[in-house]
Formats: structure tokens, sequence, C-alpha cells
């Protein structure tokens, strides 16, 4: 037996190939929605952001009632429901084990805190809109490459959490492809997109806060991910709804920056700009609700994993439209492969089966478990065989 087990094991592939659980459909569905959000805002902006003179803070709104109604999903009794009772569930498992839960230490106390944290979450959120919208006639590289290093920093300290071996490669593959990826943005850079890139990392730490407060939020509080994002986007909503006023009244004296006039373009849009404002909130407030989802059932950063998908679903598109310069397709195709690739690692649909990267993979540990529950079953075997002929 042991001359086979080590045979089967010199025999095994360096890669193999897990199929996909259903739930695991979850994180790859949120980058498709905010690949189509993108491009339908893309077709909205083109309409009208030359016409306006506010597109940024139309824009900023757009987002903040995105998350609004996306947490209005909240307010279906099924859902409501079930958010109960994996609550319930969750307090009588803890009561179980003899921990004391936060909900048993006083309640107002707990609503204060919860709170606090919904109000730093929001403020977290209503600067990062912000950037997006200050960010859209400027040539910008993307923010994935800060949200892998801060949120492998803030999920170390905040939730406590491990990065197995196999994270780790995924992790350190999808930094290399995202330094390929930068390599054609140099190109595009001029000196006047250089502030908004430096305001965007911190911008990135912001949203990186933010992602991982709704896992501590939602799995230390037992509050149903649909709320937080409810209540998220009505208090950014206010927030960036005030930082806009106050740019108004700095900049034009008066409130002019926030009052949209559409009265003057309204016979220039035509049916097509309201069917793409449709299509780009829907698919906007879906992206929230599937974020927020994969972060609550998975974690923050496999949703920052598996979102390279986005850029690059966005970059295919493009190439089918206009074609971009031999040498940024070399670079942009070598960057995105490496990152699906991180990606695929990450959600362990390919297995590495050297150096030990596969040894915590679900996979794996079922083999694990599986041999010691038959060794454990053979074991009992052997003990009633040898009773039963002591017996005899």
């Amino acid at each position: 037996m042991e001359e086979m087990d080590e045979n089967s094991n010199k025999k095994e592939c360096l890669f193999s190939f897990d199929r996909i659980n259903k739930y695991y459909l979850f994180p790859f569905l949120a980058p498709i929605f905010c690949m189509l959000a993108n491009f339908f805002l893309d077709l909205v902006r083109n309409k009208i952001s030359d016409k306006v003179n506010n597109y940024d803070f139309l824009l900023s709104m757009f987002i903040n009632f995105a998350y609004i109604f996306g947490g209005l999903i909240y307010f279906i009794s099924f859902i409501r429901t079930k958010t109960e009772e994996t609550k319930e569930h969750a307090i009588i498992h803890k009561n179980k084990n003899s921990l004391n839960l936060i909900y048993n230490k006083g309640l107002k106390k707990d609503k204060k805190i919860i709170f606090g944290i919904l109000f730093l979450m929001s403020i977290l959120l209503s600067i990062y809109i912000m950037c997006i919208s200050f960010s859209f006639r400027r040539t910008v590289f993307d923010k994935r490459i800060f949200y892998l290093f801060f949120i492998s920093i803030f999920s170390r300290f905040i939730l406590k959490s491990k990065i197995y071996k196999h994270q780790i490669l995924s992790l350190s593959l999808s930094f290399i492809g995202l330094i390929i990826l930068f390599l054609p943005f140099l190109s595009k850079i001029n000196n006047d997109d250089i502030p908004i890139n430096i305001f965007n990392i911190f911008s990135a730490a912001f949203y990186s806060l933010f992602l991982v407060l709704i896992k501590y939020i939602t799995y230390s509080y037992f509050l149903s991910p649909y709320l937080c994002l409810l209540l998220v986007g009505f208090f950014s909503l206010i927030i960036t709804l005030i930082g806009f006023i106050l740019y108004s009244l700095i900049k034009n004296n008066d409130l002019s920056y926030i009052m949209p006039k559409f009265d003057s373009i309204q016979n220039q849009l035509g049916i097509t700009y309201y069917l793409y404002t449709f299509l780009s909130f829907l698919f906007c407030s879906l992206l929230q609700i599937f974020s927020f989802l994969v972060v609550y059932y998975f974690s923050p950063l496999l949703l920052v994993v598996t979102d390279i998908i986005s850029p690059m679903l966005s970059w295919a598109l493009g190439n089918i439209i206009e074609t971009e310069s031999y040498h940024d397709l070399f670079f942009n195709s070598i960057g995105y492969f490496i990152e699906l690739i991180a990606a695929f690692i990450y959600n362990e649909i390919i297995i590495c089966n050297f150096c030990d990267f596969n040894k915590y993979t679900k996979k794996c540990i079922e083999e694990r478990q599986n041999k010691e529950l038959n060794s454990l079953k053979m074991d009992e075997n052997d003990n009633d065989t040898s009773y039963n002929s002591d017996v005899e």
C-alpha cells in the first residue's frame, strides 16, 4: 500500500483543476456587472459630459443611489426572514460554546458602535466616489494594485484572517501582472494627471478599509449585508451632497454646481440616453449587491483578486471597437493573462500541486479528511476482528 501511495504521489500532475462550486459563481458575477455598468456609463458620459459642467456631481449621486437601490432588497420579506434566521443561529451557536455575545452586553452600546462603524464606512465611500467622479477626465492607473496591498494589511489586523500559501502565490502573480499592465500606462500619463493618481493611492486605502469593514460589521455584529448596503448608501449620499454643496459655495458662491440643467439639451439626448442610463443604473446596483455578498460570504481579498476580470473584459471589448497599438496590446495581453491565472488560483479552480501550495485548498482538505475517516474505519474493523477472534 505504501508503495502504491508513493507511486501515485509521483504521478500527480503539477497542476490540477477543480470543479467550481455554484456558490463560487458570485465572485465572477461581480466583475461582469462591473464591466457592463462601466460600458453603459461611458455611453451616457459621451452623450452629456461635454454638455453639462457638473458631470462629476451627477456621477457621484448616481453611484450613491445605486447603493441605496441595491440595499432596498433588504425589505423583501423572504430575505429579511433568512437574515434573522442566520443571526439567531449564530447567536445560539455561540451561546452553546459559552462565548459572550455583544448582543447580550447592552444593546444601546452595540447600536452606537454599529452606527459609528457605518458612519465611518460612509465617509470612506464618499471620498472614494468623489475621487472616481473627479478623475473621469484624467488618465489614471487601475487602483487594484493598491487594493491588494491595503486589504491584506487591514484584513490581517482587523479580521485576523490567515493567508495561505496558494493565496500568497496568487497575490504575487497578481502583483506581477499589474506591474506589467502599468507599463503601457506610463506612455499615456502627463504631468496634469500626477496629482489625481497620487490621490488615488489614498482613495484606494480608504476603499480597502471600507471593504474590510463590510466583512467586520456583518460578521461580528450579524448585520445583514443588504441593510449595510442600504444604510451606507444613504449616509454616503448625504455626506457627498454636503461635500458638493460646500464645493459649489466655495467655487461659485452659490448652489449652481449641484443644479443639473437638462432643459437645453433634453431634445438632443434621445431615447438611447434613457436606455443607457437605466441599464447602467441596473448593472451598477447589481454590482454593489454582489460585491457585498462576495465580501459577506467569502472575503474582501477574493473580491479584489477576482474583480480583475472586469477591466480585462472592458479592455477586450475596447479592442473590438478600436484596436490599440502593438506595444500596448502585447503588455496588456500578458498582464491580463497573468491576472486571470492568479484569480483562478485564488478561487482554487487551478490547484498547484507543488511546494505545498495545495495543502490548504478545499479539495486537498477534503481528501485528507476522507483518508482519515477511511483509516479510522479500517482500525475499527481490525479491532472488531481481533475482539471476535479473542472471544472465540
